[in-house]
C-alpha cells in the first residue's frame, strides 16, 4: 500500500515537472518571438507585402535628387506613408478586379528586366571590386597631383591597331599616322593631341598607362571601352608639395574614387567579354519605321533638363501610333534564343538612359540588345528567383496599381462644380475673403524714424509724458534715412516693406508699435486705418467651386485610406527608418 502511494506521488511529481517544463518552453518561444527583430531588409509591411530598404531608398532618392525636397526624419516618414497608401490602393484595386493583370504586366516585366540586370552586374562587378589598401590610396593620391600631356592613335579593332603599331615601329611618325587615321579635323591636324589631362579626365584603362609612362615614349596597343589606342606621352607635371596630412584629408574621397574607377573597369571588361560571341539581326523596314516614331516622341533638338539627362531610365513611350498596327507583332530584332517584336521594342524604351535615347538611335538599339542578353544570362543563373527581385516587382506593381486605382476612385466620385449649392460657395467666399480674396489694401499710418538709440530714448520718455506721437515725429523724427522717412503716409500694400505691413495688420487703430530695427534705423509705427478692397464674388466663384469639388474628392480618398489602414495589418520599423544611411565610423 505504501509502495503504491509512493508510485502515485512520483507520477504526480513527474506530471508536474513536465507541466512546468512545457510552460517554460512556451514562455521562451513567446519571448523569442516577441523580441525577434524584423529582417534587415524590411522597412515596412502592408498585409504581408513588404517595402524593402532598397526599394524605399531608390524611390526616396528620386524625390531628393529630382524633386524639391531635402532629407529629414519627417520627410522620410511622409514618403513611407505615401508608399503605404499606394500599397493599400493597389491591394483594393487588384482585389476588386478594377485593376487588371494586363495593365500591370508592362511595369512588372520592366522591373524584372532591370532587377535581373542589376543583380547580374552586382555579382560580376560590385562583388569583384577590390578593397583598396593604404598603399593603393597613396599611389592614387600621388597620381591625382600629376598632369600629363598625351597624344593618341585610335582604331576600332585589334588588327587595325596592330597594323598601326607596326608602322610606328618601322619609323612612321606619330603625327603622320594621326593625319591618315583620324577623320576629325582637329585630331587629324594636331597629331592626335588630347592636351593636358588630370587624373580622372581620361578613360581609366588609358590612365593606367598614361600616368606611368616616361615622356616621349609610345605605349603598346591599349583596349578601352571605345576601342584600341596607342598613347604618346609628350610631357608630365608633378606636384612635389604633398604631405601625410593632405593624404588623410583626402582619404575618404580617394577611396570612393578608387572603387568607382575599378568598378568602371570591371564593368566594361565584363561587357566586352560577355558580348564578344553575341549576335542579333535587326529587321527593316520595321526598325526605320520605329526610328521615325521615336524621333517624333524624343527629338534630338528637344531641350530637356540636365537632371532628366542624368536619370538612369527614360519615360514610357506612351500610346503606340495606330499606323503601326500592321507591324506591331512583327519581329524587329531576332536572337539565337528568341526575338523582340515591335510592341516589345516600344515597351523596353524606358530601359534606355535619356542621354542615349535623345542622342543616338543606333546607341539606343545597341543598349536594348545588350540588355536583352544580360537579362537572359541573369535568368539562366536563376537571378529572377531571388527575393529582392520579387519584392521590387511587387513594389513597382503596387505603385502603378495604386496610381491607376486612385484615378478610378477620383473619376467615380467626381463632383460637378456647377451642382455645388450657391450657399456653400458664398460661405466659402466669406470665410476666405480676408486671407484669399483681398484685392488691395491702403494703409494710413504714421512712422517715426529715430537716427540712433539716444534719440529713441528721448522719444520714449516723451510718450510716457503723454506727448503726442504726431509732435514727436515732427520734432525728433529723421526726415529721411535711405528709403525710410518720418511722417504720415497713405500707401498701397505693395509699396510698404513686408515687416512694416505685418505690424500694421496686427495693430489696433491708434496703437503704436514697439521699436523695430529696419535698415539699421529704429522705427515705431502708429496705425490710423486700413482701407481694404476685395475681389468680386462673381470673379472668384468659379475657382471656389473647382477647389471645393477637388476637396470633396480628396476627402473621399482620405476617408477610404483611413478605413483601410484601420482594417489592415501594417508594420513600420521606425527605428530603422530613422537610422538609414548613417555614416559608418
Amino acid at each position: 500500500m505504501k509502495n503504491k502511494r509512493m508510485r502515485t506521488l512520483l507520477k504526480e511529481k513527474q506530471h508536474t515537472y513536465f507541466y512546468h517544463l512545457l510552460i517554460i518552453l512556451l514562455l521562451s518561444l513567446i519571448t523569442s518571438s516577441c523580441t525577434k527583430k524584423p529582417p534587415e531588409n524590411i522597412l515596412a509591411s502592408i498585409n504581408g507585402e513588404i517595402i524593402s530598404v532598397k526599394d524605399f531608398s531608390d524611390s526616396y532618392f528620386q524625390i531628393i535628387l529630382y524633386g524639391n525636397q531635402f532629407d529629414s526624419p519627417e520627410n522620410r516618414l511622409r514618403h513611407l506613408n505615401l508608399l503605404i497608401d499606394s500599397y493599400l490602393l493597389a491591394q483594393h484595386g487588384i482585389k476588386s478586379k478594377t485593376i487588371s493583370a494586363v495593365q500591370l504586366k508592362p511595369v512588372e516585366d520592366r522591373t524584372r528586366r532591370r532587377m535581373i540586370k542589376e543583380k547580374l552586374l552586382h555579382k560580376e562587378v560590385e562583388l569583384k571590386t577590390p578593397v583598396p589598401t593604404d598603399n593603393d590610396l597613396k599611389k592614387l593620391y600621388l597620381l591625382s597631383t600629376q598632369k600629363v600631356h598625351i597624344r593618341h592613335l585610335f582604331a576600332k579593332t585589334k588588327d587595325e591597331i596592330d597594323s598601326i603599331h607596326t608602322l610606328l615601329r618601322q619609323g612612321r611618325t606619330f603625327e603622320s599616322l594621326a593625319f591618315d587615321i583620324f577623320e576629325d579635323s582637329l585630331l587629324k591636324f594636331n597629331g592626335g593631341d588630347l592636351g593636358w589631362n588630370q587624373w580622372g579626365d581620361l578613360d581609366p584603362f588609358l590612365e593606367d598607362t598614361a600616368f606611368i609612362m616616361s615622356p616621349k615614349y609610345c605605349s603598346r596597343p591599349i583596349e578601352s571601352r571605345f576601342g584600341w589606342h596607342i598613347l604618346k606621352l609628350e610631357n608630365k607635371i608633378f606636384n612635389p608639395i604633398t604631405s601625410e596630412y593632405n593624404f588623410l584629408v583626402e582619404k575618404t574621397k580617394l577611396k570612393k574614387q578608387f572603387i568607382r574607377r575599378e568598378q568602371n573597369k570591371l564593368y566594361y571588361r565584363f561587357i566586352n567579354q560577355f558580348m564578344q560571341d553575341k549576335t542579333a539581326i535587326i529587321y527593316n523596314p520595321e526598325w526605320s519605321v520605329i526610328a521615325r516614331e521615336i524621333r517624333r516622341r524624343f527629338p534630338v533638338n528637344q531641350k530637356i533638363s540636365p537632371l532628366i539627362k542624368q536619370m538612369p531610365y527614360s519615360p514610357e513611350f506612351g500610346a503606340i501610333p495606330e499606323n503601326l498596327s500592321d507591324i506591331i507583332n512583327n519581329p524587329i530584332i531576332t536572337f539565337s534564343d528568341g526575338a523582340l517584336t515591335v510592341r516589345e521594342f516600344f515597351e523596353t524604351i524606358p530601359d534606355i538612359p535619356p542621354k542615349t535615347l535623345y542622342g543616338s538611335l543606333k546607341g539606343s538599339t545597341e543598349t536594348l540588345i545588350r540588355n536583352y542578353f544580360l537579362t537572359q544570362e541573369g535568368i539562366r543563373q536563376g537571378l529572377d528567383k531571388e527575393p529582392e527581385v520579387t519584392n521590387s516587382i511587387i513594389f513597382q506593381r503596387n505603385l502603378r496599381a495604386g496610381t491607376l486605382y486612385r484615378k478610378t476612385i477620383l473619376n467615380k466620385n467626381s463632383v460637378d462644380p456647377i451642382k455645388i449649392d450657391n450657399n456653400i460657395i458664398q460661405s466659402e467666399y466669406d470665410s476666405l475673403r480676408e486671407t484669399h480674396f483681398v484685392d488691395n489694401r491702403i494703409f494710413d499710418f504714421t512712422m517715426l524714424v529715430a537716427w540712433d538709440s539716444a534719440t529713441a530714448k528721448i522719444c520714449d520718455s516723451l510718450l510716457i509724458s503723454n506727448y503726442s506721437f504726431k509732435n514727436i515725429v515732427r520734432e525728433y523724427g529723421t526726415p529721411k534715412a535711405g528709403v525710410l522717412k518720418s511722417g504720415r503716409f497713405q500707401k498701397d500694400r505693395k509699396d510698404i516693406p513686408g515687416e512694416i505691413r505685418s505690424k500694421l495688420l496686427n495693430q489696433k487703430k491708434s496703437e503704436i508699435s514697439d521699436w523695430t530695427v529696419l535698415n539699421k534705423r529704429l522705427v515705431r509705427i502708429q496705425r490710423h486705418s486700413i482701407k481694404t478692397t476685395y475681389k468680386d464674388f462673381d470673379e472668384v466663384s468659379e475657382n471656389i467651386r473647382n477647389e471645393i469639388a477637388k476637396r470633396i474628392l480628396k476627402d473621399v480618398l482620405y476617408d477610404s485610406l483611413i478605413t483601410w489602414r484601420q482594417e489592415s495589418d501594417i508594420f513600420i520599423d521606425e527605428e530603422k527608418l530613422k537610422n538609414l544611411w548613417k555614416e559608418e565610423d
